[in-house]
Formats: structure tokens, sequence, C-alpha cells
């Protein structure tokens, strides 16, 4: 139903949390690959982000670019699970602040307050989906019931125009010199 209600709101929602997405995924793997400093134990906070990211790909897809909007059981699950592990990585980003990893402990912290914001994102979108559909409903079928129907006013004025220029060349008047009997 989302894609054929309204596909450009349906698109534009959904392209701008996956870009975020992959946008953060690539910033934590760039950061890994051009690390500059191997001797902060890292493992554990890495294991967290990318099981994140799994869960926040899973969560994208199935909220967002799914033909229907299901919030089951499932997806639930993955959500509690993915702020579950936020939450750790706040305790994550403290200890690796602590231990001075300056090159990753941004990275963990840009990610924490994006899935915040993906959070509170899915939760809008989930308290004002009903209204939403109702919209996408009222103007799917306002299209369906005026799109086949001609504007017989657009008609009516050309045809009038096309008969007065008809007339302008019948008669052989000239328009600038001939106003009045035109």
């Amino acid at each position: 139903m989302r894609k054929t209600t309204d596909i450009l709101v349906y698109s534009k929602d959904d392209i701008h949390w996956w870009s975020c997405w992959f946008t953060q995924l690539s910033l934590c793997i760039l950061a890994l690959v051009f690390r500059n400093n191997i001797n902060i134990d890292i493992k554990w906070s890495v294991i967290e982000v990318f099981t994140k990211h799994i869960l926040g790909a899973f969560l994208i897809r199935q909220l967002y670019f799914n033909s229907k909007f299901q919030f089951k059981a499932n997806t639930k699950v993955v959500l509690g699970l993915s702020v579950l592990v936020n939450m750790m990585l706040i305790f994550r980003y403290m200890t690796l602040k602590k231990e001075g990893a300056t090159w990753w402990g941004p990275i963990v912290l840009n990610d924490i307050v994006l899935y915040f914001l993906m959070f509170g994102q899915m939760f809008q979108e989930y308290t004002v989906w009903g209204t939403k559909l109702l919209k996408w409903r009222q103007d799917l079928v306002f299209d369906q019931r005026f799109r086949n129907s001609s504007d017989e006013s657009e008609k009516h004025i050309r045809t009038n125009i096309e008969s007065i220029i008809q007339q302008i060349e019948d008669e052989g008047l000239d328009v600038d010199n001939d106003n009045s009997k035109i």
C-alpha cells in the first residue's frame, strides 16, 4: 500500500535513513582501516558497533523498505536489542574516552547519536502512521476520482479563442487597427 499510495514521500523518508546508516557504517569501517593507534583494546566496542549496524540494517529494511508498515514481534525484538546495544555503547564510549581512543571514540559517539535519532524517527513514524495512511488514502481516492475527468472550462476557453482567431482570419481584420470590430 505504501508504494502505491505516495511513492515520493515513501522514497524520501526511506532513502534518508538508509543513506545515514550507510554513511555511518562506512565511517566505522574507514576508521578501523586507517587507524593510527593499535595499542588500545577496542574489540568489544567494534563488536557492539557492527552488531548494532546489522540490527539497524534489518530495522531500516523492515520498517522503511517494506511494501507494508509492519511492526511485528521480530521487529520489536530487534529494535529492543538495538536500543540495548546503543545504551551499552554509551558506557563503552566512556571507557574509550578514559583510555584515550581519540580516533575511535568520536566514531562511537557519532554512532550512538545517529542511532538515537533513528530511534526517535522510528517512534515518530509509528505514532503518526495511522494519520499518514489516512491522508495517503484520501489523496489516492481524490486522484482516482479526478484523474480521468477532463477540465471542461479549459476546453471551452480554448474553443472560444480558436473561434475568435478564425473570425479574424475569415473577415480579414487587422488586429492593431480594427480593435472595435473584434
